[in-house]
Formats: structure tokens, C-alpha cells, sequence
């Protein structure tokens, strides 16, 4: 009898907390990895598996970054995912910046829960050295990196930008971009787990999937992103026009698509299906 009463009180509390949170004019979720960024009682905190954006660099982009010498650098636990061909040049570059939360909104006529913004963890540094296209060796330097999908852009906070701009605070809008909104449906994306209340802070609610995710496409980068990064990258009057040019060419800066992070098992699985593709290329008649 006490067990049942238990249970049935966990059960109004899960209930209530969850009618409470699909009431809220705004809910913030919070990866279930970066849950110390979370204000209050983290029992009662909606929250997502580990999520990634991954900024993917357009080939324009990589060429500019070949013509100005930049070299990619992470920061703050991030590195870039760099490809290079026989001579040294990019080929290709990533940054893999880990997703530390979620803000969702109900807005229209339909009160649709629409995400507004997600905030990233890491950091992005690119960095040229003394050459044709340089006035010496430099550094452009990205933290706090959120993505305000209301506005159609990528903030970030940037050393020197109140110095330089005049600007009230260093945060600063980097990248305009193209994508249609995200819309959660709380029937689905917000799960009641009702089974480990209350000694679990995982346990109240999770958005399921991000797999609706839209990329931000066509990445664009603002005026005052370009003062600031031609600066600190020491451009020269050969660098500039190479830098700047991106943005009006096709793909412009890239793209940033979010994700999860797959389970430990889903990579252990991975692992085994590369290595069984090996081993029948190896066992396969030669010609």
C-alpha cells in the first residue's frame, strides 16, 4: 500500500511538472552532458542526448582559406575535422561544437512550441601567418557561440568587439543564414519518463529526436564579422577580396547541421560493419 502511494505521488509530480513546463510561454532544455549549465533543480529540467552543430566549410571557403594561408584551431575541448591534399592545401574542414541547450517558444495563432535559439560550447580560432595576403601573423578568435534561429543568425562572442565597434558588449552577430523553422511537437519530442523520479535529473522529460532539425544554410558573414575577423587575421589588401568574396558565392561560409551525438554502441556497431567491409575487400578474387 505505501509503495503504491509512492509511486502515485511521483506520478502527480511528473504530471504536474510537465503540464507546468508544456504551459511555459518558454522551455529550455539542456543536454543531458552539460546539465551544470542549467539554473535551479536539475530534476526538473527538460533535457536532450548529446546533440553536435557541425560547421561544414564551403569549397569556396576552403579555397579562400588556401589564398589567405588560415589555418583552422579549436579551443575549449573542440577540434576541427581537417582534410588535406598531397601539398599541404585544405581540402576540407569541420567544427564539431557541442550543443549545450535549447530554447523553445510557443508562437503564431497555433501556439506551435518553436525553437528560437540554441546555445554551443567549444570554441573557434583561426589563425594565418606572415605572408602575400597578410600584414603579419594573426588570429580570429569564436566563443559562446549561440544560434538565434528567430533572427536568422549565429552570435558569438568576440574578443575586442566592443573596443572596435563601440559596441555595448563583445557579442556579436557573425553569420546571416537560410533555414525554415523548427518545430517541436510536444506529444513526441518532450517524453515523460516516469520510471526513476526523482533521484535521476534525466528523468522528468527529453526531446526525442532532433532529426528535424533544418540546416542553416548559406552562411553569410556580417559586416562587422568581416571588420573584426580582417583585423584579427591581419589582412591585407590581397586578403580582403578573397575573404570577402565568399559570401556572395555559392554556398557562401557553409553550413551548420545539429545532430546526435550516436550511442557507444551505435559507434561499437559502426566499428564492426567498417571492419567487416575491410575484411570482404581483402577475401575478394583478384581478377
Amino acid at each position: 500500500m505505501k509503495r503504491s502511494s509512492h509511486l502515485g505521488a511521483l506520478l502527480i509530480a511528473a504530471s504536474l511538472s510537465l503540464t507546468h513546463a508544456a504551459q511555459a510561454s518558454s522551455i529550455t532544455a539542456y543536454s543531458n552532458g552539460h546539465l551544470d549549465a542549467a539554473s535551479g533543480a536539475t530534476n526538473l529540467v527538460p533535457t536532450f542526448a548529446p546533440a553536435t552543430a557541425t560547421w561544414t566549410w564551403s569549397d569556396n571557403l576552403v579555397q579562400a582559406a588556401n589564398v589567405v594561408g588560415v589555418t583552422p584551431v579549436g579551443g575549449f575541448g573542440v577540434q576541427p575535422t581537417v582534410a588535406l591534399d598531397g601539398r599541404g592545401k585544405l581540402t576540407a574542414v569541420a567544427f564539431h561544437l557541442p550543443v549545450v541547450s535549447i530554447t523553445a517558444e510557443r508562437l503564431g495563432p497555433d501556439q506551435a512550441l518553436t525553437v528560437i535559439s540554441e546555445q554551443l560550447a567549444g570554441q573557434i580560432k583561426l589563425q594565418t601567418t606572415d605572408n602575400a595576403a597578410t600584414q603579419g601573423a594573426g588570429e580570429w578568435v569564436l566563443s559562446d557561440l549561440r544560434i538565434d534561429l528567430l533572427n536568422r543568425q549565429v552570435t558569438a562572442h568576440v574578443p575586442f568587439a566592443a573596443v572596435e565597434l563601440g559596441s555595448p558588449d563583445s557579442r556579436l552577430a557573425i553569420f546571416d543564414f537560410d533555414a525554415s523553422p523548427f518545430l517541436l511537437n510536444p506529444a513526441t519530442d518532450l517524453i515523460p519518463v516516469l520510471t526513476c523520479l526523482p533521484s535521476n535529473p534525466s528523468c522528468i522529460s527529453g526531446i526525442g529526436s532532433l532529426a528535424q532539425h533544418p540546416t542553416l544554410s548559406n552562411l553569410r558573414l556580417t559586416q562587422d564579422a568581416f571588420t573584426l575577423m580582417s583585423k584579427g587575421l591581419k589582412l591585407s589588401e590581397v586578403g580582403k577580396p578573397a575573404m570577402l568574396s565568399v559570401s556572395g558565392r555559392s554556398g557562401g561560409f557553409g553550413d551548420i547541421a545539429v545532430s546526435q551525438v550516436p550511442e557507444p554502441s551505435t559507434w561499437a556497431m559502426l566499428g564492426v560493419g567498417l571492419v567487416g567491409l575491410s575484411l570482404a575487400r581483402r577475401r575478394r578474387p583478384q581478377a
